[in-house]
């Protein structure tokens, strides 16, 4: 995600089990205040998030993780980016083979 930084409004998700359950916050200026940072630290702490403000100036830059998730959150020149990193989910033996199975199956009659 990239946008606008001071123009970006986060609302609660309608799904519980995000990664990361949306809020509304708003800033104003280059990058985040103190008091804006620690609102947008504390958030991330409430959803299970761990994580610390690496850099304020010139790039303001947030890392965190939660279970198999890390996330970087970058904030420059009046544009916030958010990025998602989640672990691939691994398969047995069996599952693949009826996944692939099924994959073959569908190309096979099209």
């Amino acid at each position: 995600m990239t946008s606008t930084w001071n123009t970006t409004r986060w609302e609660p998700g309608s799904s519980s089990d995000a990664l990361l359950p949306t809020f509304r916050i708003t800033v104003k200026g280059h990058v985040p205040d103190h008091e804006t940072t620690a609102i947008i630290v504390g958030r991330l702490a409430q959803h299970g998030w761990n994580g610390a403000v690496l850099s304020r100036e010139p790039i303001f830059r947030i890392d965190a993780q939660r279970e198999t998730a890390s996330m970087t959150l970058t904030a420059a020149d009046n544009m916030v980016r958010l990025v998602l990193h989640e672990t691939p989910v691994r398969l047995d033996r069996t599952l693949a083979s009826w996944i692939l199975a099924g994959a073959f199956e569908d190309d096979e009659t099209s």
